[in-house]
């Protein structure tokens, strides 16, 4: 039986099936197996095992660990601990460790100045060839995001934004990135948007996209390719040049090897954490 993905991704259905699975020991092992093929790890030794083996194939990392909206200082003291840790360890593993982090996991919901405070001291801990690489969020987010993005880069963090093509904003906000020397990471947008706000999926986000990556580009702007749409990507590179891919842990490997192999600069974005159920099941929602 094929679920809603409103209903795979509800609260409810997830914290019932991780109480569920935390007491039925081979549910909870069938669920892992299942999920593992995306997830990095459960926990941060897992995460640094796929991470090395990851780097022994010529691949760049940027982890990120599972978490939510922090709703009080205690959710963001403990979201901020986890990432601190995170960073100490990875140094071990990659001369360029990335940090990949939602903002709203820092409280920017909350405070903007508080997240990227919590930001500033998570920088603190990133290796010299690392970077934070801040990851998109909802539109109605979108300002409060990149204001913080500027802010951490007037303060010397290492630091790389995320914008999402399909937003009708993005044409403008690149040329913000771009005049304030910040790298972008371009994907097409994952979120459901009104229509005044976004594109609609599909052929008019393929070309919002494709216009975006070769203007930053050609603006002399940083870049990175978040796509596993081959097609988009060689026809981005044909105009440009070979520009630097990110691809997310699990999802079409054979495309990885292959830009690898033809000497792209490929960074894998894993996830890890307690939290994977959550994860998997919103996958499964996005592509059952």
């Amino acid at each position: 039986m094929k679920l809603p993905p409103a209903l795979l991704t509800s609260d409810f259905l997830v914290a019932g099936l991780t109480a569920l699975a935390g007491t039925i020991p081979p549910l909870e092992r069938s669920l892992w197996q299942r999920a593992r093929r995306q997830v990095g790890g459960r926990d941060l030794a897992e995460v640094l095992g796929t991470a090395e083996v990851l780097h022994k194939a010529g691949a760049h990392v940027s982890f990120d660990l599972f978490g939510t909206s922090a709703r009080d200082e205690v959710e963001v003291r403990r979201t901020l601990d986890g990432y601190i840790a995170l960073a100490k360890a990875s140094t071990d593993i990659s001369p360029d460790p990335w940090i990949s982090v939602d903002l709203s996991h820092l409280g920017l919901r909350r405070s903007r100045h508080d997240s990227v405070r919590a930001a500033m001291r998570l920088a603190d801990y990133v290796g010299a060839g690392g970077r934070i690489q801040v990851g998109a969020e909802e539109a109605p987010l979108a300002g409060e995001v990149l204001t913080a993005v500027r802010a951490l880069a007037s303060e010397g963090v290492p630091v790389m934004a995320t914008v999402q093509a399909n937003l009708r904003r993005s044409p403008g906000d690149i040329q913000d990135l771009i005049a304030a020397g910040i790298p972008i990471r371009l994907v097409k947008g994952a979120f459901p948007e009104r229509e005044n706000i976004a594109l609609a999926p599909g052929p008019a986000v393929d070309r919002a996209f494709h216009r975006l990556a070769c203007s930053i580009h050609d603006a002399g702007g940083v870049v990175a390719l978040a796509t596993h749409d081959g097609a988009l990507r060689e026809a981005v590179f044909a105009e440009c040049g070979q520009l630097d891919c990110e691809v997310s842990f699990g999802v079409r490997g054979e495309d990885v090897a292959g830009l690898i192999a033809d000497g792209v600069s490929t960074r894998v974005y894993l996830p890890f954490g307690p939290q994977w159920l959550r994860f998997y099941l919103r996958r499964l929602a996005e592509a059952p």
